[in-house]
């Protein structure tokens, strides 16, 4: 399930980057950024994923949040790569 997830929501990243340049910006820490915070600490415990947030002690946070980031940059770098060049 989590792979599906991020697959899709990568997939969501690459159609809006491609259309609407502004979302690049960062080289994909703010859609990592983004993501943790929706799906990690909104999404995941109103669903009972996962304990609520103020039950985890802050290096969970922490290292959720560097794994997003990651996430979010190696989304943006595979979707340069796939992008076909611009004309020009």
């Amino acid at each position: 399930m989590h792979y599906a997830f991020g697959a899709a929501v990568g997939g969501i990243y690459g159609a809006l980057a491609a259309r609407t340049p502004q979302v690049e910006r960062g080289r994909g820490l703010a859609f990592g950024t983004a993501v943790w915070l929706a799906a990690d600490e909104v999404l995941d415990p109103v669903l009972g994923l996962t304990e609520p947030p103020w039950r985890n002690p802050w290096y969970v946070h922490a290292w959720a949040l560097g794994a997003h980031l990651v996430y979010g940059a190696t989304t943006d770098l595979v979707r340069r790569r796939l992008a076909p060049a611009a004309p020009g």
